[in-house]
């Protein structure tokens, strides 16, 4: 199990840059299209979007370090990359759930 958050982030910024209708299909998906739009905008992630990226990161570490890796430099890498992440992940703004940042053009960051 692997946060999306990141992962949903890195592929808007592919799109960005090399496909247009992918990258409008994913900032009006959804359930997606919202975080992808705000994040692009520079308003951040939301609070739930944070704690959940954030939970489910740590949980699946420490989950994997615990319980299925048992090469010690391999957990301190795991460990090392979480750790990068929260810290990217909590120095980001945090957007509010107003009606400003729902009904903000979906379309924010397009490339033109």
């Amino acid at each position: 199990m692997l946060p999306t958050v990141p992962f949903v982030l890195l592929a808007a910024a592919c799109f960005l840059r090399s496909s247009q209708r992918w990258h409008t299909w994913l900032v009006t998906h959804p359930v997606f299209g919202r975080h992808v739009a705000d994040y692009l905008a520079g308003r951040g992630l939301r609070p739930r979007a944070k704690i959940l990226a954030l939970a489910t990161l740590w949980a699946s570490v420490l989950l994997s370090v615990l319980l299925v890796v048992p090469i010690l430099a391999v957990d301190v890498v795991l460990v090392a990359v979480a750790a990068a992440v929260s810290i990217y992940l909590l120095r980001l703004p945090t957007a509010t759930g107003g009606a400003g940042a729902a009904s903000a053009p979906a379309t924010a960051g397009l490339a033109t």
